[in-house]
């Protein structure tokens, strides 16, 4: 599986020598330090970036999700809330993460554009689901059955809860759970909250 880095870049340029580095940095309106930064392996290539390169050298791409190559199987996986996206090692904000599907496969097959990114805006979830922390949402799994973790919305903003399908409810209950003391149970039809997605992982900087 190619690895989108300081080689990658390297071997790209050795393939195509018909293009140069001042192409790449018109191409991805960077300034000339970011490229030669890249080669050097003192900074790390972009999903967005990423996606621009392989247009760049003519690789096959189907555009905004799942990318293949001869030797490359990933997803780009958009942030469910834009305005938070991950935050780099250089302090910016990575808005798409690119991750092996191999990955992803192993807990979920749902199509590329289904899952998301999701910033944990409240502690209600911790000390398993932190603030600030990531994690990965399939919202092509709504069901709390089996019960799990889920991205829910109250109409006003996206928070993490434990979700579980009430049995024989009637009509059908789910019940609202937090890690926190202070978050009073609650029991609610589908109609009076939206289930948004499943939760499959979290993303922790070591």
């Amino acid at each position: 599986m190619e690895i989108m880095n300081a080689q990658w870049l390297k071997t790209q340029f050795k393939l195509h020598p018909d293009k140069t580095k001042a192409d790449l940095v018109r191409a991805l309106d960077l300034e000339p330090p970011a490229i030669s930064k890249i080669l050097s392996g003192g900074r790390q290539i972009k999903a967005t970036e990423y996606v621009l390169m392989r247009t760049f050298f003519g690789l096959p791409s189907d555009g905004q999700h799942a990318v293949t190559g001869r030797a490359l199987d990933a997803y780009i996986v958009d942030p469910l809330n834009p305005k938070k996206g991950l935050e780099d090692r250089e302090g910016g904000t990575q808005s798409q993460w690119v991750i092996p599907a191999q990955i992803v496969q192993k807990n979920t097959q749902a199509p590329s554009e289904h899952i998301k990114s999701f910033r944990v805006e409240d502690n209600m979830m911790a000390p398993e689901f932190n603030c600030d922390e990531h994690v990965l949402v399939d919202l092509s799994n709504r069901e709390p059955s089996p019960p799990g973790t889920f991205i829910v919305s109250d109409g006003f903003g996206f928070m993490l809860r434990h979700c579980e399908l009430i049995p024989n409810s009637d009509p059908a209950r789910v019940k609202l759970t937090a890690l926190k003391e202070s978050f009073q149970p609650q029991q609610l039809t589908l109609d009076e909250f939206q289930i948004i997605g499943r939760v499959l992982a979290k993303l922790q900087w070591l």
